[in-house]
């Protein structure tokens, strides 16, 4: 009779655990993610994409350039960053978010445009698409790898 209360009581416990776990609205966490890639996107083209960047990267991100070894940690990124001194200005398009089950990372996918000025002041444009990796730290959603790569100019 006490296996029968035990296995009872067993139940109960894991009928109570089960039901007190928070449903996560998936579609309102994309949509959220979106939200935010939009507007890390939008500040990389207001304040400059070296202070937007610096805004919204986790302190350990890994950053995967191409032709480049990755770079770890969001110090080292952004110090490479200021010493390069490259000014131009980043302009993002978010094109899709996903994110886990649990709804705490998430990944976005987009096109870039990148115009900088030559010596002569005529504007230089690149064009591409990236990856991002999010994850939510502290309540914020914090981009913890970025990967991308040029292409042509696109036909639309």
């Amino acid at each position: 009779m006490r296996k029968i209360y035990y296995l009872i009581g067993l139940l109960a416990m894991s009928l109570l655990s089960t039901s007190c776990q928070q449903q996560v609205d998936i579609e309102a966490a994309k949509t959220e993610l979106r939200q935010v890639a939009q507007q890390f996107n939008k500040e990389n083209s207001e304040i400059g994409y070296i202070e937007g960047y610096n805004k919204y990267m986790a302190e350990d991100v890994l950053i995967l350039q191409p032709g480049e070894q990755p770079i770890a940690g969001r110090e080292k990124y952004y110090a490479r960053m200021k010493a390069e001194g490259l000014l131009g200005k980043l302009e993002g398009d978010v094109q899709g978010a996903e994110v886990s089950a649990a709804a705490d990372m998430g990944w976005t996918w987009g096109r870039w445009i990148f115009t900088v000025q030559d010596s002569s002041g005529n504007p230089v444009v690149s064009y591409g698409k990236y990856l991002c990796t999010w994850a939510k730290i502290n309540g914020q959603w914090k981009m913890t790898s970025n990967i991308w790569n040029s292409n042509p100019k696109p036909e639309n």
